[in-house]
């Protein structure tokens, strides 16, 4: 019984008609950035910012630069490098995930308004409002570290409710698996701080 409400409880939050009308606007508005303002995903990154590898390493010597990397944390040469040794269409990949993080923030930050009491639709109209912000759409779709941290963050944020709230095993290891990314992603979260929180 305790497993049949724990599933339907799941299935009647993906499919809550609010997070439906987030997923509409979220493509409708990704739709219209693209095709109005000539949007497109910024893979120049990978070959302008210095903490990028050379592509010639991240496709040949990937895991020694890593090792030999003493200067920043390794996750964004690992993503990037081993999506290039998977496949030639690898920024096509990065921009899909980079869009899956996108939504999947701002639905989560629709979770977190309501873990706080607000209503359903003032959660909503904070969700939308984050979504269709150009600032939202410019970091969208700028290959780097911003992003993924604020999706990182927001998912540590919201597990770490779940902690406070249920305290249960899986939403323990949930926020150090993405406190832990943190760390391996941005230098600020350095690991001395993921001991802290762990310990």
């Amino acid at each position: 019984l305790n497993i049949n409400f724990k599933m339907n409880t799941l299935i009647e939050t993906i499919f809550e008609k609010r997070i439906f009308y987030l997923f509409l606007i979220f493509v409708l508005s990704r739709i219209f950035y693209y095709q109005f303002y000539n949007i497109t995903f910024d893979s120049w990154t990978i070959d302008v910012y210095l903490q990028f590898f050379p592509k010639i390493f991240l496709q040949n010597d990937l895991i020694n630069s890593l090792i030999y990397n003493h200067f920043q944390p390794p996750f964004l040469n690992l993503l990037t490098g081993s999506l290039m040794k998977i496949s030639k269409h690898y920024l096509f990949i990065l921009n899909g995930l980079f869009l899956f993080c996108g939504f999947a923030s701002c639905v989560l930050i629709y979770l977190i308004c309501k873990k706080f009491d607000f209503s359903k639709n003032f959660s909503f109209i904070i969700s939308t409002i984050l979504m269709i912000l150009p600032t939202t759409i410019l970091y969208e779709n700028h290959f780097y570290k911003d992003y993924l941290t604020m999706c990182f963050l927001i998912l540590c944020f919201y597990f770490s409710i779940k902690v406070f709230t249920r305290g249960k095993l899986i939403h323990y290891i949930l926020f150090s698996i993405f406190l832990i990314l943190l760390a391996l992603l941005r230098e600020t979260f350095h690991i001395f701080w993921i001991y802290i929180f762990l310990i």
